[in-house]
């Protein structure tokens, strides 16, 4: 008596585990638990089974085999495929794209700077996180006032993107992005020599701060390859060490317009 009653209670505890429970086949042989799921035009939308999250997750019916149901019954979208029709399906920019980019900025190079950035997008499709970091190029400083983007030591930021459409070959992004950037000021005085006054250059450290908020757009080329742009509107906060010759003013705080472009490589 006691057996059965045990064995009723581990059957009763496999169907309370499995109750509710769906599961997807790719076209690949992976099977999803999911929960939660629906069927739409183009894709279908699930939660992963017994995951404590409220993410929803998408895949293109393009990439499903079977949908077994909970009741038992089963869905059948795409057959497996030999080889040959594999190879030659064509690359779904929607669910086969990585969520790794890496991305160069040629605009900076005008203001002998060098930026590359590297971003990573969520698993939800619709966020990305970003991180661009600048190098300045230049070996000589100029002592305009508003010459701190030719006089950057280093930039780093922190950008993050939400993609309301999720990914694709062509997308529209919208975004926020934080900056902090080193740069030198350089400035002359005059010293006394046997040769009557001569100029001494000076060189201090000065930080920006800069908050932006941006819109853009990119296109996929390719599996890897991406072309991106971006424009928006900012603020930035200048900290400058005051300069003994009031003859070189500050930078002030001041809006700015942030435009880029970028030359990506996913992956």
């Amino acid at each position: 008596m006691v057996k059965k009653i045990y064995l009723l209670i581990c059957f009763w505890l496999l169907v309370l585990g499995t109750y509710g429970q769906d599961i997807i086949t790719r076209t690949d042989g992976v099977e999803i638990k999911a929960q939660e799921l629906e069927v739409k035009p183009g894709q279908v939308s699930f939660k992963l089974f017994q995951v404590p999250d409220t993410l929803v997750y998408q895949i293109s019916v393009q990439d499903v085999q079977t949908i077994k149901m909970a009741d038992g019954s089963v869905r059948t979208f795409n057959s497996p495929g030999t080889a040959s029709e594999k190879k030659n399906t064509p690359f779904n920019y929607e669910t086969q794209s990585g969520r790794n980019m890496l991305l160069f900025y040629p605009l900076d190079l005008v203001y002998a700077n060098a930026t590359l950035a590297y971003e990573r997008i969520a698993r939800s499709g619709k966020m990305g996180f970003r991180v661009p970091v600048s190098f300045g190029l230049s070996k000589e400083f100029q002592n305009n006032f508003n010459e701190f983007r030719r006089n950057t030591r280093l930039g780093v930021g922190l950008e993050i993107n939400y993609y309301p459409f999720g990914q694709g070959r062509l997308q529209y992004y919208f975004g926020s992005a934080l900056g902090f950037r080193t740069y030198q000021l350089l400035y002359y005085t005059s010293i006394n020599s046997p040769n009557g006054p001569q100029p001494q250059e000076h060189t201090m450290k000065a930080q920006m701060y800069s908050l932006a908020f941006r819109n853009g757009v990119y296109y996929q080329v390719s599996r890897h390859f991406i072309l991106s742009a971006d424009a928006g509107l900012g603020y930035r906060i200048f900290q400058e060490p005051q300069r003994p010759d009031g003859y070189y003013p500050e930078n002030r705080d001041q809006m700015f317009l942030p435009v880029n472009f970028h030359l990506g490589f996913r992956f």
